[in-house]
């Protein structure tokens, strides 16, 4: 067997290269690979991406063993290794092709010299293996295609793709179960929905399963229901299930106004992205943390998230609430308060967090969390699929907040958080960078560019992906890759050459080439930088990526310390910033009946 490679993917994940075919050989040692790092747990891997010829491996770079993980897949790796997997079940997928439901039939035949039905006739002719679930939950990568139907991707990806399209790009076809951007061309649609939030098993297909389409006329005498051509026994799902809801405590917001597209989000669902669901989450982590901090949460609780404008919120009972990221113009029942900081609201107190004038994205955390739907263990909203948060979607006026089920500690006051705990702000962000696993397929000029470019983010841009502009990567040749795992982070390149960050909701699967990755650290500062606005990379090494990992996670450890009242510090801190900013400070500790006035002599 040819040698796997080993690609670095950024500081936190790593490519398994076994090929760049389609085939069932690299398949079956895709799989291998992967059942045994499944059995046989690596200390701190995260994730695993199986693809077409590649495994991606996310992993905790401070406590991973590089060579335990090696030699954990060379075990795997061999031809005599012990490989079980389930028995495939074929399954029939009815498709309507062309006309509005398949847009791309007539174009992509004449770009074959075909006709629109010898395409039809070819698609349909085939039984494709299931190579691997990414992209979209649920999403199958299927091959191979007749190579009479090899098309290389549209230059240009579309923004949105209707769930239900049966699409086809290089030797590759799958289905989309959910909405989602794509640059491959859409053939025709089907009623068969292959992602089932509500079932235990939410995702129909699994790796190694076999798809033949069949061409109707309409959808009427189908249900939603994808046909099993044999009596194979379909596997469990390996999860924690899919939708619960939180038991719902006390209500305690009332939404007076939503603001701007507010979801609930929390710290995102890890070990899912093998069945294509994103990790989704925060924007910005580091301010969700903060927010739950302030509010006396524990950190990965659920919040509001907001892009723009922060939601006007009516207490229904007293609490508490910690704000965190962009800058706004917080006022309680018109009164100005501190962000970041934490405020008490009594009954009927009304807090309007208001309008961004800096940064983009805001988080609102109450005392105790807010009780919403989780899929997958997560109440991160992800409203492709609809799931997590409140109905999976965005926060709607008169939306009564409940509280959730997050451990609390009571903060001791009101008041910002200190100034030497709060990033400080930049009109020019650097975000710090590693060259991507494809970097070598990029023209050199254009690479020294990308890391010496003002850069920004076209309006375009979404919790999908960030399209840039100031930089265009031409590739030195045209390359075909067989999609492989990708990172939040990575800066995928269509043929257009203009680049795509991909943001918390992106998906687990890509194909396009990734010339460089955003290190973990910077990933909050993405989400702070407005269309438009100027931002530079800045190229490092692995080295002080790992280690601004570590600077970050003591900076977050000394919040939480501050937040938590530990040592005489937190509270004369909060105390010293009011007074140097106003005069005079005054904090009220909850539970003692005691409160303190100090003003600044002189």
């Amino acid at each position: 067997m040819t040698p796997a490679k080993w690609l670095p993917v950024g500081e936190s994940a790593v490519l398994i290269q076994f090929g760049n075919d389609i085939s069932d050989e690299l398949a079956d040692r895709v799989q291998r690979a992967c059942q045994a790092l499944t059995d046989s747990p690596v200390v701190g891997v995260v994730d695993l991406v199986p693809a077409y010829a590649s495994l991606l491996v996310a992993f905790d770079p401070e406590t991973l063993d590089g060579e335990a993980l090696k030699r954990a897949v060379s075990r795997a790796d061999r031809e005599d290794a012990v490989f079980h997997p389930a028995p495939p079940v074929v399954w029939e997928i009815p498709v309507i092709y062309g006309g509005a439901l398949g847009p791309d039939l007539e174009s992509a035949a004449r770009a074959l010299s075909l006709t629109p039905e010898e395409v039809v006739r070819l698609h349909t002719g085939e039984t494709y293996r299931v190579h691997a679930l990414g992209y979209a939950p649920g999403f199958p990568y299927l091959g191979v295609l007749p190579d009479a139907l090899r098309l290389p991707r549209r230059a240009d990806p579309r923004d949105k793709v209707p769930a239900g399209s049966v699409a086809m790009a290089d030797r590759q076809t799958g289905i989309f179960p959910v909405s989602r951007p794509s640059g491959w061309h859409l053939l025709g649609w089907t009623p068969v929905r292959l992602f089932r939030r509500d079932s235990k098993n939410p995702f129909v297909l699994a790796p190694s399963d076999r798809v033949c389409f069949k061409a109707v006329s309409s959808a009427d005498d189908w249900t939603d229901r994808a046909i099993a051509k044999n009596k194979g026994e379909r596997r469990s799902f390996v999860g924690a299930g899919a939708r619960t809801l939180d038991p719902a405590g006390p209500a305690l917001l009332r939404v007076k106004d939503p603001g701007h597209r507010t979801l609930v989000q929390d710290l995102g669902r890890t070990g899912y992205s093998r069945y294509g669901m994103p990790v989704g989450g925060a924007m910005d982590a580091d301010a969700l943390q903060i927010a739950n901090l302030l509010a006396g949460n524990e950190r990965g609780a659920a919040a509001l998230e907001s892009v723009w404008e922060g939601p006007t919120l009516e207490a229904l009972r007293e609490c508490w609430i910690g704000i965190a990221g962009a800058a706004t113009l917080p006022r309680k029942n018109g009164k100005i308060v501190p962000n970041p900081g934490r405020v008490r609201l009594e009954k009927g107190d009304v807090l309007r967090v208001g309008r961004v004038v800096h940064g983009l994205h805001v988080y609102v955390a109450v005392s105790g969390g807010i009780a919403a739907e989780r899929f997958l263990g997560s109440a991160a909203t992800y409203v492709p699929a609809q799931v997590g948060g409140i109905g999976g979607n965005v926060i709607r006026r008169g939306a009564v907040l409940s509280k959730g089920t997050s451990r609390w500690n009571p903060p001791r006051a009101e008041g910002p958080l200190p100034g030497a705990l709060r990033e400080p702000a930049s009109n020019e962000p650097v975000l710090r960078a590693l060259p991507g696993p494809h970097a070598q397929l990029f023209r050199k000029p254009a690479m020294k560019a990308l890391f010496s470019s003002r850069l920004s983010f076209t309006p375009r841009s979404d919790r999908t992906g960030l399209r840039l502009s100031g930089a265009l990567l031409p590739l030195r040749e045209r390359v075909s890759l067989a999609s492989f795992g990708v990172v939040r982070g990575a800066l995928q390149v269509p043929p257009t050459g203009e680049p795509i960050l991909l943001a918390s909701d992106a998906h687990a699967v890509g194909g396009y080439p990734i010339a460089a990755v955003v290190i973990q650290s910077d990933l909050p500062k993405l989400a702070q930088i407005q269309p438009g606005d100027p931002f530079r990379l800045q190229q490092v090494t692995k080295e002080e990526a790992v280690a601004a990992l570590a600077s970050r996670r003591e900076w977050l450890d000394s919040v939480e310390r501050f937040a938590s009242g530990q040592g005489l510090f937190a509270a004369w801190s909060e105390l010293h910033d009011m007074i140097a900013l106003e005069g005079t400070a005054e904090a009220s500790f909850a539970g003692t009946g005691v409160s303190i006035r100090i003003a600044r002599s002189g």
